[in-house]
């Protein structure tokens, strides 16, 4: 199980995950189940639904309660983040908080965040075909699970609200030391 969350819009990449399905083969087209959650850009919903509906993709366009969306994370094998841009991502933080292997595009603020991840599952930005051969990496489990899983542990020790807190402690300590 595969899930997109957040505001879906061109520059999150909700086209790309459409596009990199169409892409696959049958046999693993019968091994997914991807869902697509949030609010979403008015015309891109209105370009992809009809794929959407063809490819088996579960597409729900509105406001996700937190609790549902909370089931559907804890209930994903996988979350994609195939961007486009970003300077910042409250829903990669979210993810990282979940320890669900992620699956995202090689952007520079992606890239510095996602400390000793396993290359092998960022994917070009922009690009559905690379997008399509990380999914099916993903789907053989070709990946290396053991460095995700000790680079999720400590990417979550490094983004709690108790290092936040010591962080700024020691900034305060700093300041008023001076």
């Amino acid at each position: 199980r595969l899930l997109m969350f957040g505001f879906q819009s061109f520059y999150k990449g909700t086209d790309l995950v459409i596009e990199a399905v169409k892409l696959l083969p049958k046999d693993y087209l019968n091994k997914i189940d991807i869902s697509i959650m949030g609010i979403s850009d008015k015309e891109l919903y209105e370009k992809y639904q009809e794929d959407c509906k063809l490819l088996g993709i579960y597409w729900k366009n509105g406001y996700v309660d937190d609790s549902v969306l909370s089931m559907a994370i804890y209930q994903a094998d996988a979350l994609l983040y195939p961007y486009r841009s970003i300077s910042q991502s409250g829903a990669l933080l979210q993810g990282i908080y979940a320890r669900k292997p992620i699956i995202l595009s090689k952007l520079p603020a992606f890239v510095e965040t996602m400390i000793d991840y396993p290359e092998e599952l960022f994917c070009n930005v922009n690009d559905p075909i690379d997008l399509s051969k990380v999914i099916k990496l993903f789907v053989d489990g070709a990946y290396d699970s053991l460095r995700m899983e000790d680079s999720l542990q400590k990417l979550n020790l490094c983004y709690s609200w108790a290092s936040a807190a010591r962080k700024n402690w020691a900034l305060y300590r700093k300041v008023y030391a001076n």
